[in-house]
């Protein structure tokens, strides 16, 4: 299943655990340093460090948080740099998960894709200077991994993200049963996102930044993302549209509606639909996502990048699953809440088709089901956590 982007602008501008079902061994090895090594080479200068590699999207990378923070756990006191898509970086960087970063854009990537990639190629002299490289990135053909593992002298492990496939659990347990077939010795944790308490969700919602107080008098606004990677995914904007009104109407709860680039042909209706109590912000990176996400009283969004930036946030999230099955994909969070209609056709076998006749795991799904569930959360009348099967 292929994940795509969120559409949120950067600021500024892949496999397993010994058998078990569902996914089948895999024998790995490190690759250790061999042999003596001339005073100048990238390889003797490095400071000792890890590189992880990760192609995903936001919600993949809010689903390998909990194994990023186990990995700085165990290599503790190393330096971790991530690589992996400019517009997620910087939360990676908020989250205290990774020391540094770098976009997959500012790296010639392609020479690792090559039959016969020169070995003093630039990209191998950035990468010969980590200890330990973790690669959640690579290809079917297994070229990237054959080409990493003759051109530096780090320890490489490979986890291809396509090889999620093969897992049959939850996709944040992939990524930590990939930790455990390296052989790491893991510590207890929590299989859940962590952020500083400056970016978590407070009861008491916070005004412009973590840590100031909403002011008093002013509404509480509800955040709602009608978008996703994939048309598929997505309810209705009109759906959304009567959940805000029937929410609003009493005038002690006003609406925000998030739109990154992926939603532009919703913005026109959404701007017709303007009001005192629903705005609409278009074009925020996502560093600004979270700021407004952490003072909303809840959030409702699609099986998408930012329901799982709430959801990790702590703010009470309902998400509304279609094709895609929340077993596996279900936002992490202490305070998430997943809404589906049992339909014989779902979730869709394999890839996402592109697009889909009916719909009708979405389109059975009624505004004043979804507003009701929404009602009860912001009266505190739900369980922490529940999957709701209309």
């Amino acid at each position: 299943m292929k994940r795509k982007e969120t559409g949120f602008r950067p600021p500024g501008s892949v496999d397993g655990s010994p058998a078990r079902p569902g996914m089948p061994p895999t024998r790995l090895t490190g690759k250790q340093p061999s042999g003596p090594q001339k005073i100048g080479d990238p390889a003797t200068d490095r400071a000792p460090g890890t590189c992880v590699l990760l192609a995903g999207a936001l919600g993949d990378f809010l689903l390998a948080l909990p194994a990023l923070h186990i990995l700085r756990h165990v290599v503790r006191g190393a330096k971790i740099e991530i690589i992996g898509n400019a517009n997620w970086l910087p939360l990676a960087l908020a989250s205290g998960a990774v020391d540094r970063t770098c976009s997959l854009n500012d790296l010639p990537l392609h020479a690792g894709f090559q039959e016969s990639p020169a070995g003093n190629h630039p990209l191998w002299r950035f990468l010969a200077r980590y200890d330990l490289i973790l690669s959640w990135f690579g290809d079917r053909e297994g070229l990237w991994e054959k080409n990493l593992r003759k051109a530096v002298t780090g320890q490489v492990y490979v986890f291809p993200f396509h090889r999620r496939e093969e897992f049959t659990g939850h996709v944040s347990r992939y990524f930590l049963e990939t930790l455990r077939q390296t052989g790491m010795a893991l510590p207890e944790a929590s299989e859940r996102p962590w952020w500083p308490p400056s970016h978590r969700w407070h009861p008491s919602p916070p005004s412009h930044c973590p840590g100031q107080r909403q002011p008093r008098g002013e509404t509480p606004r509800l955040c709602m993302h009608p978008g996703s990677g994939s048309e598929v995914k997505n309810w209705p904007p009109e759906r959304f549209l009567e959940v805000a009104r029937r929410l609003t109407c009493q005038g002690d709860l006003a609406c925000t509606v998030l739109l990154g680039e992926a939603e532009q042909r919703q913005l026109p209706f959404w701007r017709q639909a303007e009001s005192p109590g629903l705005a609409v912000r278009s074009g925020l990176n996502l560093l600004e996502v979270s700021g407004m996400l952490s003072r909303a009283p809840a959030y409702l969004g699609h099986d998408s990048g930012i329901t799982h930036l709430a959801a990790s946030l702590g703010v009470p999230t309902l998400a509304l699953f279609g094709p895609t099955d929340p077993l596996r994909w279900s936002p992490l969070g202490p305070r998430v809440h997943t809404i589906r209609k049992e339909v014989p056709c779902r979730p869709c076998a394999g890839r996402l088709p592109a697009r889909c006749e009916h719909r009708e795991c979405l389109l059975l799904i009624e505004a004043a089901e979804v507003a009701e569930v929404l009602r009860a959360m912001l009266a505190g009348e739900m369980p922490p956590q529940s999957s709701i099967i209309l």
